[in-house]
Formats: C-alpha cells, sequence, structure tokens
C-alpha cells in the first residue's frame, strides 16, 4: 500500500498532489479545464462536471452489459481513438431525493472514528464523511451540490489500497454500494447494484500494476432516475483510486 493518501478532488478543481497524475486523463474523459487549482476540500467523485455546452470526446457507452476498458490520458489536441470511451457531455441530476437522511445512514456505516468534512464555495457545497481502514487509506462518502441551482449528487470513492487485496475490494464494494442505495434508481436499484459488484473486480484486476496514466473506466448506464461511471487510476505518490460518480 502507498505510504500516503491521495487528496481526492472535487470535478471543478483538483488539489495540487493529484493535479499532474490526473489533468490529462479528466481532460481526455470531459473535456474540462483543469487547472490544478486548490479546493478548501475535496470531495469523492475526482472528476470535473462539464455543463449542458461542454464539447465532446470519444464514444458515449451506455451499455450495462460492457465490460470496464483500460484506455490511456490523452492530452489536450492529441488524436482521440474512435473507440475511447467518454463521459455524456450533460451530466447533471435532475430529481430531489432524501440525501441528508442517506448521509446519516453513511455516517452511521463509517462509525465513530470517521471525520466529517463540510464546506462550501461560490461554486458548490460539499458534505462528506471519511474514514480509513486497515487495508485502504482513505473511504469517502458524500454529497455534492454544484450552485446556484444544481440536485445534491452522491459520490463514493476509496484511495490507497492495494487491488488484489480482497478485504480491500470487500471494503471497496460495501462503500460504493452506498452510492447506489440512495433511492434514485428506483425499482431498478438491484440492476444497479448487480452492475456495479461486476465492474468492481475487472477494474481492479485491470488496474492493478497500470503506473503510468492508463486509467480503467466503465460504460455510463442509466437506472431508474440516475446514471453511474465507475473509474479507477493510479496517481504518482499516493496509491490507486475508485470513484463512483452519480448523475
Amino acid at each position: 500500500m502507498a505510504d500516503r493518501i491521495a487528496p481526492t478532488r472535487t470535478r471543478r478543481k483538483l488539489t495540487a498532489g493529484a493535479a499532474a497524475g490526473s489533468c490529462a486523463l479528466l481532460l481526455a474523459l470531459a473535456a474540462s479545464a483543469c487547472t490544478g487549482d486548490h479546493a478548501n476540500a475535496n470531495d469523492a467523485a475526482g472528476r470535473p462536471k462539464a455543463g449542458p455546452t461542454a464539447s465532446q470526446v470519444g464514444t458515449v457507452d451506455v451499455n450495462a452489459s460492457d465490460a470496464p476498458v483500460v484506455q490511456p490520458s490523452l492530452h489536450p489536441g492529441s488524436p482521440v481513438p474512435t473507440d475511447y470511451r467518454a463521459l455524456p457531455a450533460t451530466r447533471q441530476l435532475t430529481v430531489a431525493w432524501d440525501w441528508s437522511n442517506w448521509l446519516n445512514h453513511a455516517h452511521s456505516v463509517a462509525g465513530p472514528k470517521s471525520t466529517q468534512n463540510d464546506w462550501q464555495d461560490p461554486a458548490e457545497t460539499y458534505n462528506s464523511w471519511r474514514w480509513t481502514t486497515d487495508q485502504i487509506g482513505q473511504l469517502e462518502v458524500g454529497v455534492q451540490t454544484l450552485l446556484p441551482n444544481g440536485m445534491p449528487e452522491p459520490t463514493c470513492s476509496a484511495q490507497n489500497f492495494e487491488p488484489t487485496s480482497a478485504a480491500a475490494v470487500t471494503q471497496i464494494t460495501n462503500t460504493l454500494l452506498l452510492c447506489v442505495q440512495t433511492g434514485l434508481s428506483g425499482a431498478s436499484e438491484s440492476d444497479a447494484e448487480a452492475w456495479l459488484r461486476a465492474q468492481i473486480g475487472p477494474e481492479l484486476k485491470q488496474i492493478n500494476g497500470l503506473t503510468d496514466g492508463r486509467q480503467t473506466v466503465s460504460a455510463t448506464p442509466a437506472f431508474g432516475s440516475a446514471t453511474y461511471f465507475l473509474s479507477t487510476h493510479y496517481t504518482p505518490g499516493y496509491g490507486y483510486v475508485m470513484s463512483l460518480q452519480v448523475w
């Protein structure tokens, strides 16, 4: 396991510790600006959020039966492979949900040693709980709300772990499942859970040993009112980061 914890990042900003290793892959996926700006605190999602007019690179894959893939980081201006898996240009939750009770439940799962991480800046508010285990440097479950009128969106992540550790995989799975168990998928929640369980193992197997900037990414299927995206990458000096985005 890496001996430091990688700072997690908001979808709009990157902290200094992760900017160098992550800017290119974020740009490639979302075609968003990557400034390396410091945030007051950081969420679990780790991806910049694009607005409705964001440019699009690659191909959006919404097929829930498709397996995760390994793909390289792309630098601005680099040719985009025709099979490059991209994020939808518009990524915004449009329905309300009981995020406060959900986050309280996440806190009960995290346990009494978890620490609260709440903050607000002109662009967004963020509320989360962070905790550690013997196998994982940091687990985090949070809610991000883009201002002024965004809907609260759940984010879940794990970082600084060994992809081959069975205990770590179990803890990661249980944590990321919290972001599915929100009620947003309605009657399709069990299908969303099955999809996530089927993605985690292959992504971790694919990313194990890859420290050259490549990442593993899932498709972006929708279940009920929510769309899901799972990704894993390695930040040099900090370790592996797996995050689940929901919008």
